[in-house]
């Protein structure tokens, strides 16, 4: 939850408030992996000004003229700039084999004088990816409604609300309304209705759980920035980020740095109208208690490998898949139900599959046979 008390010191003496400013200036050099504040708009407009180079899939008549060169020299030229020169005798197959005791003694790179220390600098600065599997999608690249060329492409990156570890990735448009976004992060807590079925598990049906959420959250809110961006589109939605600025009014007058906190409407505000910074973590809140850290990873153009399909974003890339769970009791099926507080099981949590949950806590006749608790268990976003 969000602590205003720990965000600011209760009182600020004009030398704390200078040491903070010498620390904001000098923010990029100790937090490598967190940029600078941006403004996706303005990134945007730097890639439309970014230059066309006039002389891509020029010829070498043209390339003679313009370096104003004879044809032995450019030839000469050509030969050296060759990309195949960066490769040992043997070809790629051969560097792939080489042996850091093999590299060349006299370079200058320092992958190659330190590539233990290059290694583990990488291995620090990467968010861990185990676990998470590539979302195989085919890039569209003839469309009727497809994007611009200069169009800003953010990377996101949305975790786990409990065991903080990253959940899914996504690829979303700087035009593109943040509600877009909310509209496509999956959470286990939206296929848990909180009714125990355990007096008849015929009330719950299992089916519905694969067409979607059951109990989708009707109110949520990004933290960006000191915004908090409400999602205010169905009528019985509520306005979650007032009781955390309500927290804060009586502590402006000790804490005046509390006062930036301001609501905006999430259906309204697009990517590229908000200010962030690559690699510090956000927040996303739904169903009330149930926090997303969230990060922006990257900002860039489209590429070759991008679909130009506007309705294709924001595009999944990536997802969480852990180990998947088994039935307790035959070890083979994946489970549909969890128990709570169950006398017949060996853990608490434990999960059976249909067959396996009913032949072991019910009668023949649909009584059960102990108490426990049952609640539907999703199998694909619950792991």
């Amino acid at each position: 939850n969000i602590n205003p008390q720990q965000m600011e010191s209760d009182t600020d003496s004009d030398s704390e408030v200078e040491e903070r400013t010498e620390t904001t200036k000098d923010h990029s050099r100790r937090h490598a992996d967190i940029s600078d504040l941006i403004k996706v708009s303005d990134v945007k407009r730097a890639f439309s000004e970014v230059s066309v180079d006039p002389l891509r899939g020029a010829s070498d008549e043209q390339l003679m003229h313009v370096m104003g060169a004879n044809q032995e020299w450019y030839q000469h030229a050509k030969d050296i700039c060759n990309v195949t020169n960066l490769l040992p005798p043997g070809g790629l197959e051969q560097l792939l084999k080489l042996k850091s005791s093999e590299l060349p003694k006299d370079s200058q790179l320092q992958c190659v004088k330190d590539p233990k220390r290059a290694s583990n600098y990488v291995q620090a600065h990467a968010y861990p990816t185990q676990g998470m599997i590539a979302v195989p999608h085919k890039p569209c690249l003839l469309c009727p409604d497809p994007i611009g060329p200069y169009e800003a492409i953010l990377r996101v990156i949305v975790f786990h609300p409990i065991k903080k570890r990253r959940d899914q990735e996504f690829l979303v448009l700087g035009s593109q309304c943040l509600t877009e976004l909310r509209d496509k992060i999956q959470c286990s807590k939206d296929y848990f209705s909180g009714e125990d079925c355990s007096e008849d598990p015929n009330t719950c049906n299992l089916q519905t759980l694969e067409k979607g959420p059951i109990k989708p959250s009707k109110s949520a809110f990004f933290f960006i920035s000191n915004t908090f961006y409400n999602d205010m589109r169905h009528p019985d939605s509520i306005d979650n980020s007032k009781r955390f600025i309500n927290m804060v009014k009586d502590m402006i007058d000790t804490s005046p740095r509390l006062d930036h906190f301001r609501p905006a409407d999430m259906a309204s505000t697009k990517f590229e109208d908000i200010v962030l910074r690559l690699g510090y973590p956000y927040l996303y809140c739904h169903h009330g208690n149930c926090e997303h850290l969230v990060i922006f990873s990257d900002i860039r153009m489209p590429n070759v490998l991008d679909s130009r399909r506007r309705a294709d974003y924001p595009l999944l890339t990536s997802i969480w898949h852990g180990k998947t769970r088994r039935c307790k009791v035959c070890n083979l099926l994946a489970p549909t139900w969890v128990t709570y507080d169950d006398e017949l099981a060996p853990q608490c949590p434990c999960f059976y599959c249909n067959d396996c949950f009913r032949k072991l806590h019910y009668t023949t006749e649909g009584r059960k046979v102990c108490e426990f608790k049952a609640f539907p268990y999703h199998t694909e976003l619950c792991k």
